[in-house]
């Protein structure tokens, strides 16, 4: 559910307690490909087929899923399976909401593991919502400004969190 929400936080601290529990940074690097990805099993593709239909809005959860499920969990471990995606929908929009800090450790985590699929921390402090996206021309330079952080892109700085870089507009200007 993090993932279709697009909690960065939650993200972080669930790409840190998989690898906890073991998970190869490959494997938690291909989630997105989990319905093609070797890495994983059926039952697993059928839990996380679950979790990313429940997560969107408005909840796309069919029978089918639940179909799928049962074919590799009992009635109470599909309980458990629901209990865990509503915690984590509820644990989304808290975070975003709030824009909770994200500490040292889930940064570097999630870096190693899911940097290269672009997760980059973002500054609490810099979380912003401005209009969802700009076409602008300013400075002699067409530019673009996205609805978080305004024109910028969000890199990892230091062991804290990251800082924001000018979003370049060399495409559009050439």
């Amino acid at each position: 559910t993090s993932q279709a929400t697009g909690c960065l936080y939650c993200q972080a601290h669930m790409t840190n307690l998989s690898s906890l529990y073991q998970a190869s940074d490959d494997k938690i690097r291909a989630v997105w490909s989990f319905e093609t990805s070797a890495l994983f099993s059926a039952a697993e593709r059928a839990a996380l087929r679950l979790a990313y239909h429940a997560a969107l809005v408005p909840n796309e959860a069919s029978a089918a899923d639940f179909d799928e499920l049962k074919r590799h969990f009992d009635d109470g471990q599909i309980v458990e399976i629901v209990a865990t995606i509503a915690l984590f929908g509820y644990l989304n929009r808290w975070n975003d909401t709030m824009a909770t800090t994200l500490e040292t450790k889930a940064i570097h985590v999630a870096g190693r593991a899911i940097g290269a699929v672009g997760w980059v921390p973002l500054c609490p402090s810099e979380v912003r919502y401005p209009p969802a996206l700009r076409l602008g021309y300013r400075g002699g330079d067409w530019s673009l400004a996205f609805s978080i952080g305004g024109a910028a892109v969000y890199y990892p700085y230091n062991d804290s969190y990251c800082t924001a870089r000018p979003f370049s507009n060399v495409v559009v200007n050439n």
